[in-house]
């Protein structure tokens, strides 16, 4: 029987964070401490959804080598700063190797194939010749699920900036009734073309690992708002989320990091009941009976459900306890050589035009939704092979589920390669191939014991806002219950000297309105290991001031600069800014679309009128960022020139705090509009263009088509030539990489 004053049940990031709080502030303040002890069901490992394991294999002289790869989480990136802060001190102090931070996109950079499944249809590209420098948006994209997937970013953006991180019920109206919606029904509800809402839905369920009809529209923007906004969350590239791991494992780094007080973690402790009583909390396991003062729950609310709770949890936590977990099937193909890359390609003539494929695949009600090259590499900047290769896939959702159903040895195996095959067009995929050596995977399921699915737990309509007058479920969110504290990545919220962000939502530049503004960081990187890490920390302060151990702690300097003066003066005026789009968006008759599509592939043509003596001089560059700018605000132009849309609000060059918030909400509006009249021309356009169905007779002379689909095809190769020039003097400096924008965001840029 343990007696102490915290008891940590759960040994994942955010139960061994709260630990090492906790250990840290008993050795900085003797005299404070409080006494704990983890409890981890599983018998002799940590993390929880980070689950690493080793694959032994051989190199090429035979000798035998071990790697740690991922069943769970594995990515991190450069600005989660709280687990990046922990790899760089394991690093300095020795606990990992320097070279076991992997930049997954540096890895895989030489090698340029990709694979995108878009409505059905198979794009393979040059991940190089993206479609206006976009990463993942292939280059024959049509003009029309181009112009869709640009307006659900801009709903995206202008819904996700209005939310309330920290309580998400007290955000804007417009906002929360979309709370009594799926996400399938607000992306179908916008009717805009399939494309279009292909790539809108593959993106949340991969971010998610359920089907879009499973989760809340809220839900999913606020889980965006949490993590600087959908385009950050959706970067598998340079500067993402996912652009490293570690070659050691996850694993291993958490079990470097509690080696102090490894002594006070209890493995194979199954927590069957809790007991809240006058004099404390009782604990009972698999193995025995703990008591503790104050107890902190750090698992996945739907892992809570397991547990026998003595009071009854109030109605708001068994609401939320009872929510889903993703489904998820993580796969790890191993390959006798890195067939995909079609590396003598490079060198043999005869090979010239092979696709190099990175590994990277995306697609959309597919029976893997995700592809990466998962080989392990030597040390930076070659990260030269290993000759151990292999292909990460995810199954997710549905198809995880008739995956769990499929029966015999080799029933994974099968599903995989041969979606992979399918994928990349290629037999050497498949798990009969004379490459194929095996395949680990590991399923994140309600079945899973302790851990009922993953990533993680998803709140569909009504949680985070409430249902029919009630008070929503998530006001219990960072409260305790009684003795018993709940922490999770669901729940992340940093400690208040942590914030730099210094409002609850997104605030705009409003001294410099050429930048982006400033996403909330006070619930940053919900269902990441990073909040994990700091939903652990503030738990474990939360609980050192109720045991009187520690003081309240408050914000102290911690604002950004250009927002200080707002929010000193400004702050009630914020929800000014937050204007919803119309419901009801125009029809555009075909006349107007054929005038925009006009003006717009005009601005293409000149656009495309380089003088090449002078940027091979000059050595310009792709600037993907410059690039895109550029045609967001040229189809801008395209509808105020031709009367459906007004110009936006000029931007002022001075005035002070009123002038500015009188522009910000001026351009909110203005921005509201855009979205409105780009979805009507949108769908208007795209009903005109797919009326036309070209003759199936081979002997008829060829069909005429009308003029939408004549400009459409137009577009098209305008757009196809625009994305592979030069675009910007760019001197010495390389090429940058490109992510979706709004459409209000190229006008902003330019100062309109």
């Amino acid at each position: 029987m343990t007696d102490v004053d915290v008891l940590i049940v759960g040994g994942g990031w955010t139960g061994t964070s709260a630990a090492m709080a906790l250990h840290t502030h008993a050795q900085a303040n003797p005299g404070e401490a409080a006494t704990f002890a983890l409890l981890e069901g599983h018998p002799d490992r940590l993390g929880g959804r980070a689950f690493s394991f080793p694959h032994t294999w051989k190199d090429a002289d035979g000798n035998e080598r071990t790697t740690h790869f991922e069943h769970g989480a594995q990515y991190i990136g450069q600005d989660q700063e709280a687990i990046w802060g922990l790899v760089q001190e394991a690093i300095a102090q020795g606990l990992i190797e320097k070279d076991a931070l992997v930049d997954g996109f540096a890895a895989r950079f030489p090698y340029k194939a990709q694979v995108m499944v878009v409505a059905g249809q198979r794009y393979q590209y040059d991940r190089d010749r993206c479609l206006f420098g976009i990463g993942g948006v292939p280059p024959d994209l049509d003009l029309w699920d181009l112009l869709g997937s640009l307006v659900f970013i801009q709903a995206v953006e202008i819904y996700e900036q209005a939310i309330n991180v920290l309580e998400p019920w007290k955000s804007p109206k417009f906002v929360t009734d979309l709370d009594a919606l799926t996400m399938d029904q607000w992306i179908d509800g916008f009717q805009l073309p399939p494309g279009a809402a292909s790539l809108m839905k593959v993106s949340v369920e991969a971010v998610l690992s359920v089907q879009t009809d499973e989760v809340s529209a809220f839900y999913f923007l606020w889980y965006c708002a949490c993590n600087g906004g959908f385009l950050n969350e959706v970067n598998d590239e340079q500067g993402g989320p996912q652009q490293y791991y570690l070659s050691c494992g996850m694993d291993g780094l958490i079990d470097a990091l509690v080696a102090p007080f490894r002594d006070q973690i209890h493995f194979g402790e199954v927590v069957e009941s809790v007991t809240q009583t006058p004099d404390g909390v009782t604990v009972k396991t698999s193995q025995g009976t703990h008591t503790a003062k104050k107890v902190i729950f750090a698992t996945s609310p739907a892992s809570a459900k397991k547990v026998a709770f003595e009071p009854a949890l109030p109605e708001a936590w068994q609401k939320i306890t009872d929510q889903l977990m993703g489904t998820t099937t993580k796969s790890v193909i191993y390959y006798r050589t890195p067939w995909w890359r079609n590396a003598e390609a490079q060198t043999d003539p005869a090979k010239e035009g092979v696709p190099q494929y990175t590994g990277y695949c995306g697609a959309n009600d597919y029976p893997v939704i995700w592809v990466m090259d998962y080989s392990p590499v030597g040390p930076a900047p070659d990260y030269a092979d290993q000759g151990c290769y292999a292909l990460m896939t995810f199954t997710i959702g549905d198809e995880a589920k008739k995956l769990a159903e499929e029966s015999g040895p080799d029933a994974v195996a099968k599903w995989v390669t041969t979606a992979v095959a399918d994928l990349m067009n290629d037999s050497r995929a498949l798990w009969t191939s004379d490459q194929y050596l095996g395949v680990d995977s590991f399923e994140w399921s309600a079945s899973t014991p302790l851990i009922p699915g993953g990533p993680n737990t998803v709140f569909k309509p009504g949680i985070l806002t409430g249902e029919s007058g009630a008070p929503a479920p998530a006001e219990s969110f960072d409260q305790p219950v009684g003795d018993l504290h709940f922490a999770c990545s669901e729940l992340a919220r940093k400690r208040l000297s942590e914030r730099k962000s210094p409002f609850p939502s997104y605030l705009p530049n409003w001294k410099d309105f050429s930048g982006p503004g400033i996403y909330s960081d006070w619930r940053e990187d919900v269902g990441y290991m990073d909040g994990a890490i700091t939903c652990g920390r503030f738990v474990a302060e939360q609980v050192l001031v109720a045991l009187g151990k520690a003081k309240e702690a408050s914000a102290g300097e911690r604002i950004v600069g250009w927002a200080e003066e707002l929010v000193a003066k400004a702050e009630a005026e914020i929800e000014n800014w937050l204007v919803g789009p119309a419901e009801k968006p125009p029809v555009v008759d075909e006349a107007q679309v054929l005038a925009v599509l006009s003006t717009f592939c005009q601005s293409l043509y000149d656009g495309s009128a380089l003088d090449i003596p002078k940027w091979r001089a000059e050595r310009w560059q792709n600037d993907a960022a410059a690039l895109q700018n550029w045609v967001t605000e040229t189809l801008v132009d395209a509808l105020v020139q031709n009367g459906l849309l007004p110009q936006p609000p000029a931007t002022p060059s001075s005035g002070g705090v009123a002038t500015a918030i009188a522009y910000l909400e001026e351009m909110a509006k203005w921005a509201s509009e855009l979205l409105t009249v780009a979805t009507g021309f949108t769908r208007s356009g795209y009903q005109l263009y797919s009326a036309f169905e070209p003759s199936r007779d081979p002997y008829t002379k060829p069909q005429a088509v009308s003029d939408v689909v004549q400009m459409t095809r137009l577009a098209n190769a305008l757009m196809q030539l625009k994305s592979v020039e030069p675009y910007h003097p760019g001197g010495d400096a390389g090429p940058t990489r490109g992510r979706f924008m709004s459409l209000s965001r190229g006008v902003k840029a330019r100062g309109a």
